[in-house]
Parts: C-alpha cells; structure tokens; sequence
C-alpha cells in the first residue's frame, strides 16, 4: 500500500470516457464509484494493481531501440504479470537500462505489433500499464508517454485533428488501448505534436529535439487546451524516430544528386519542423495538474471562480480543512500567478487598458479562493505579486473576509503587500479599505483593537521611508493629522512630505476647516522640522528640486513647472509669516539668497524672477516694508545676478580693416623693388595699422609721392630730409572711410537687454524698485555691470 501523503497529484481520480465533456468545467476529478461526486480532485486509496488472472505463453524478447518484431503467443499456464515483471529484469540485467525505459520500450512494442482488433482485453498490457503506474508512483519525472500514430512519414500533416479521419491501423490501436487505460486509471487524449531536430554539425553526437503539444483533445473530439505545451523527448515511446528524423532533417538541407548527368539536384521539402498526430497517454492523478498547467489563463479563470464560490471556508488550522479542496484550488490558483506573473514581465509595459483589467480580475479571483481556503501562503503570493493590479473595492473586500480572530497572521502579507505600494496616498487609501471591510463584519469593539494597532503602524511607517511626493499626499496627511493628532510622527529629513503637508495645513487653517488651535500648533512644528533640515549647513546639492520639491504626478510642461516651483518658494515663507517663525523666516530667505547666487542665467529667469513676484505679494498681504533689508536683498540680489548671467557682457565691436593694395615699385627685373617701397608695402597690407613712418634715400619722398599718384585713401608727411646724410623719413597715413557694418553679437546683446527689462518690469513699476533695489537702482538699471 502506498502512502497517501506521497500522492498530491493522485487526487484527481477522474476516468476518462468516449462521451467525458471536454470543458474546464470538467476537470474537477470525476472518482470511481462507489464514491459520492465531487468537483475537486480527492485522493486515491492507491495500491498495487494485483497479479492478473489470465494466464499466457511465452515471449520472445526483441530489441526496445531498433523496432524488431515479438511474437507473442499466449498460453494459459503463465501469470502474465510474473511475465512482464521476468522481462523487465531480463532487461535490466542484459541491456543496463530503467525498469521505466524498459516499461516503455515494451508497451511501444506491444502497439507496434498490432495488426487487427482484439475483442478481449490483453493482460500483457494490462500488466504493462500496471507496472508503469507502479514506477510513476515512485517517480513522477515519467507523467507523459507519447505514442505517434502514421508510419512516421507525417502523413497526418497539418489536417485538422480528429479520430474519425485516422487510418484504420491506428484506430485500432487507439481503441485497444483506450479499454485498457479506463481500467487502469490511465487518461489517453489525441494531440498534434510539432517536432523540431538540431542538425548541428558541432551537436552530432546528442541529438536535440524541441517538441511541444497542441490541440489536446479527447477521443470524443472535446478540446481540451490548444496551449503549445513543451514535452521531453524521453517521453516519446518510439525512440528509434530520434534518429530517422536527424537523417531527415540532414536530407532536407543537403538535396540529392541528379542521377541523371547534366540535370539539377533533386530539390525536396526544406521545412525545419516536423507534424504528426500522436496519443498522450498520463495517468489520472496527473491530469488535472497537466491540463491545469497549460489551461488557458482566461478559461482557468472561469474554474477558479466556480470552484472558490462553492468552497467551504477552511478553519485557521489547515489540519481540519478539506484536503482535495485545498490541493486542487491551490494548484489552480498558482498556476495563474504565473500566468499573470508572465504578463506582467512582457506585456505590462505596454499599458492596454484592457488587458489590466483582464488581469486585475485574475488576481482578484486567486486573492478571494486563498481567503476562502484560509491558505496563508497563497494569500501572501496573490496580494505581493502585483498590489497595484487589485482595486480599491478588492481591498475592502479583503478586509470583509479576514477573520479578525487571526488578524496577526495576515500581517506579514499585508505589510509585504503594502511595501510594494510607493506612493503615501495610495498606501493609506488601501488601508483605509481594509479598516471598513473589517469594520463591516460588524464585529465587537475589541476585535478592531489589532486592526486599528496595525494601520496606525503602517501610516506612520509610510510617512518615514515614503520619499515620493504627490499631489493631493497634503490633503491625505490632513486626513492623518485629524484622526491620530499627535500619535504619529514623521521623520525629520522627509522634507518633501513636511512641505506638502504644511502647504495643506496653511490651506486649512484659511479655510477654518481645523481646529485653529491644532493647525497652528502642528504647522509651526512642521515647519521648524523642515527648514532647519533644509537649512543645515554642509556640503549640500544646491538643486532647488531637493528643497522644494514638486509633485511627481504634476505632468506640466518645463516652464509650467517652474513656476510652480516659483509659488512654492514664496508659499513656504507665507507659511512662516503666518504662525509667526521669524527665525525659520529669515532662514529661509538667506537659503533663497544663496540658491540665487549659484543659479544659472536659465534658473534665474523661469524661477527666480517670478519668486521675486510671488514675494512681492506675501510682502503686500503681510504688511511687510519694501524697506525691509532681509527683503531688498532677495531683490538685489536676483536681479543683479540676472543682468550679468543673462544678457551679459556687451561685446566689443570688431576693429576695421586697414588693408590696401600693395603701390611699390615692384617689377620683373626687380622683385622685390626699393627697400622704401618694400616697408611701403608691408604697411599697406597690414589691416590693423592706421600709421607708418617709412626711411629711405634723399629722393624717398619723391619717389613715395610718384607711387602713392591716384589715391584719394592716402596721405603723406616728410618728417625729416638730411642732405648731409642723404636720408629722408616720410609719415603715410591710411584715411579710409569708416563703414557701418552688421554686428550680429552686439545685436544679440541689444535683443537680451530688451528682453531683460521686460521681464524685470513686470515685477513691479520704476517707483517700487527704486526702494526694493535702493543704492544698487542705478547700478541695475543702467546695466553698469555690463556695459563697456
């Protein structure tokens, strides 16, 4: 007698039948009788299949690999079951091969030799499927054998799968061994099978074969699955096709030769695959894990549905639980994890709204029948796969069908779950869901006790390692500060939630939708935390997103978004102002002061001007003099640093080209002319020289004047004439007209300076500037810092 606690997978202990329905509906087990019906696999009171009765002769062995034929002649003096039992050890000991390998080469052999129709039942099968089910038990590496039908020459092809069209021979085969496999607890379906050899040169020695299954279907014609299902090639009984189909596959990519001289080579089919129809033979206890495996997710979907629905809710204690209910959804419900597991590691990113929610439904479905069985494990699976994936209302369903008794023991999944959600606003949502589901048992007062433990635990986690700021988090933290006042707190270096959160209460205490006296007394905490956090001095990352940072789900254009960031700037000092935190006020602006002196031209312009905008008001609505230096410095400051970072240096313009034609006396027999006209020359082609003495003889400035004849852009002066030293100087001079011509820098420069004070005039008028700039008006207005 076999162990029952060995056999999960032979729970399922359905027969198969001719007329069996072939939907999902049916693969609960269907147990043998005198069973009561039931929809879910049990477990089978497995044992040894008993010596067979009838009696048989004696067998000649052949040759498992090579195909050779047996005779089989039966006599009725031999136990037949002694008979395949002596022919397995015959095996093992001559041929060193597996009491498996052996059981499968004999049962290949067997339907190989059939020729006609039986009309008794054959013991030597019998005997055969007996002990193949007794190895299986032992190792279930061997679920799948797979006989193929044809003579191998895949002359079943592409056709469309049916029993009725197979030749006769194998009808026959298929009909003998579908009355030995009902009385044995074997399952036998019809499939087509698609085969693939590598024929690589450098893999010759190990053949390689990638061969799956499709279109599983009953003998009835019910189809059962059409998923391509991957199978080994040691589960394939005709081991010997290994080879044949190499040597095919190496004829198909390499033609025969013409036999007739002159001609081109024989060309033949070049296909890289193989088709044929086959018959998948599995016991019973492995049927339902196989067709639950490769269901398709949408069909199994349907089952997980039905079977949870009718399913008993377990007790906390597995031991009492019904087992083939919990092993048989269980199974179910995995297998779609990793369905949905799939999709989500390749179609997921491709964001088709319908697909999420065939998905959402999927998980929803395994997250209610792992409540239903109280099954711990699964749950965790189910709601840490994808939290995203379930609804808001499948979260206060969950929290409907906790059994509050047990809370703590749904925790850790929940915390698990939770972890996966990095947004503030969606984690507290979700636990908010799950606190009205519980609350909806309507359970007495101290059953919430844990409940309303852990959700204060959790909110406060969330506000200590979430760094990821939305938009609407302030109002949630509202919410927060309403219903745990001071029983939670939040960690000092968050600064993101600390500003969202004093934005949101600012807006309540304006609103008087608070207690006046807590808003003011929470805001001033808040705010003390934050900027002495953003105002620590040290080697900081002077990026203004790290102190003020913006909503992620703020999907604005660049500028937008810089003005935003702008209002928040000017936003955290009105907050300041209001609950009267001078020192964090004055903190803050000499950390805006800072930021605009590193800022570059671009920063300044799109964040810092309208800052300085934004000031203004809070300045106009707080009565704050445009007097106040800590302010005038703010606008001194920027506006400064704008002018010289963003309209810049004015460009000097470029000098004028002095160069003239050469006038020396330059010629054929002499070259290079006089040496007067040589240092004539060099002048005039030089075009950044205006003036020029040239030397020379006593008749230089005759023979210059003679040169410079015709000219209108020349003058020259005789600065010295030495008739002692027979030497004259003569001072020539360029008086070319000065030319206007384009400067595209100084244009540029122009355009900014218009530009420029555009932007700075829309602060505010000539009159106020005057007093935020004080004595740097001048200085920035008449752009002194930039002009030549």
């Amino acid at each position: 007698m076999i162990d029952k606690d060995t056999l999960s997978e032979d729970m399922e202990q359905s027969r198969l039948r001719g007329t069996e329905s072939a939907t999902l509906q049916a693969w609960g087990p269907e147990p043998l009788e005198p069973h009561k019906e039931s929809p879910f696999p049990e477990f089978a009171d497995l044992t040894n299949v008993p010596a067979m009765s009838h009696q048989a002769g004696a067998m000649e062995d052949r040759d498992a690999t090579d195909g050779t034929q047996t005779a089989y002649p039966f006599d009725g003096d031999t136990d037949i079951t002694k008979l395949a039992q002596a022919a397995i050890r015959y095996r093992e000991k001559h041929h060193q091969t597996s009491d498996m390998e052996t059981v499968k080469a004999l049962l290949r052999n067997f339907l190989d030799d059939i020729k006609e129709s039986q009309s008794e039942r054959s013991s030597y099968l019998d005997g055969l499927l007996s002990q193949w089910l007794d190895l299986w038990r032992r190792d279930r590496t061997h679920s799948l054998l797979i006989y193929v039908l044809g003579d191998r020459s895949e002359q079943y092809g592409n056709r469309m799968l049916d029993f009725n069209d197979l030749e006769t021979i194998d009808k026959t085969k298929t009909r003998i061994l579908e009355q030995q496999c009902s009385q044995q607890g074997v399952c036998l379906y019809l499939a087509k099978m698609t085969s693939a050899v590598n024929t690589d040169s450098n893999d010759d020695l190990e053949l390689k074969m990638a061969i799956s299954l499709h279109e599983i279907s009953d003998l009835s014609g019910g189809l059962l699955g059409n998923k391509p299902v991957p199978v080994g090639r040691e589960s394939i009984l005709q081991k010997s096709m290994l080879k044949e189909r190499y040597h095919q596959q190496i004829a198909r990519q390499n033609p025969y030769p013409s036999p007739i001289e002159g001609t081109p080579s024989l060309q033949i089919d070049t296909a890289k695959s193989f088709q044929d129809w086959v018959l998948l033979i599995m016991p019973e206890g492995h049927r339902f894990k196989f067709l639950t495996y490769n269901a398709d997710p949408q069909a199994l979907h349907d089952w997980i549905n039905t079977q949870s629905a009718d399913a008993q809710p377990s007790v906390m204690d597995l031991t009492g639980a019904d087992p083939n209910v919990h092993w048989g959804l269980v199974l179910a419900c995995k297998t779609q994890l990793n369905n949905i597991g799939t999709w989500l590691a390749t179609e997921f990113i491709r964001g088709v709204p319908q697909e999420f929610d065939q998905q959402s439904d999927m998980l929803k479905a395994v997250v209610r029948a792992s409540l239903r069985l109280r099954d711990l494990d699964l749950f965790q699976e189910a709601v840490t796969l994808h939290p995203r994936l379930l609804s808001l209302s499948m979260w206060e369903e969950v929290g409907t069908m906790i059994e509050l008794g047990h809370f703590l023991s749904y925790q850790n999944a929940l915390n698990q779950a939770l972890k996966k959600i990095n947004s503030f606003q969606d984690r507290y949502i979700v636990l908010f869901d799950i606190r009205l589901g519980c609350e909806a048992q309507d359970p007495p007062q101290e059953s919430m006790h844990d409940v309303h433990n852990w959700i204060q635990e959790q909110v406060e986690q969330a506000l200590n390692e979430i760094d990821r700021v939305e938009e609407n988090d302030g109002a949630v933290l509202v919410l927060v500060a309403r219903r745990y006042a001071h029983g939670i707190t939040m960690n000092r270096s968050n600064q993101a939630f600390a500003i969202e959160f004093a934005f949101s209460l600012y807006d309540a205490l304006i609103e008087n939708t608070m207690d006046p006296g807590f808003v003011q007394y929470a805001l001033a905490e808040t705010l003390s935390a934050a900027v002495q956090a953003i105002c620590l001095p040290g080697d900081h990352d002077w990026s203004l997103y790290k102190e003020f940072p913006l909503p992620t789900s703020v999907n604005a254009p660049a500028q937008d978004q810089q003005m935003l960031q702008a209002d928040r700037m000017a936003h955290l000092l009105r907050c300041c102002l209001i609950v009267g935190l001078r020192a964090e006020e004055h903190a803050l602006l000499r950390l805006l002061w800072l930021r605009a002196s590193v800022a570059d031209a671009t920063t300044l312009q799109h964040v810092f001007l309208p800052y300085l905008k934004n000031l203004l008001k809070v300045m106009q609505d707080h009565l704050i003099p445009l007097t106040t230096p800590s302010y005038q410095w703010q606008f001194q400051q920027v506006i400064s640093l704008f002018i010289i970072r963003y309209i810049g240096k004015e460009p000097t313009p470029p000098p004028p080209d002095l160069t003239c034609p050469p006038l020396g006396c330059a010629s054929p027999k002499r070259p290079y002319g006089c040496s007067t006209c040589r240092e004539l020359d060099g002048f005039l082609v030089d075009p950044n020289r205006r003036t020029a003495d040239v030397t020379g003889g006593i008749d230089a400035p005759e023979h210059v004047s003679t040169q410079m004849q015709g000219t209108d852009y020349l003058q020259m002066k005789v600065m010295s004439h030495s008739a002692e030293h027979m030497t004259s100087t003569i001072r020539v001079t360029k008086n070319m007209p000065k030319l206007e011509e384009p400067d595209a820098r100084h244009d540029a420069w122009k355009g900014r300076v218009f530009i420029a004070n555009d932007l700075i005039q829309a602060i505010c008028g000539d009159e106020a500037w005057k007093i935020l700039l004080g004595h740097k008006y001048e200085e920035c207005m008449g752009l002194k810092a930039v002009r030549i």
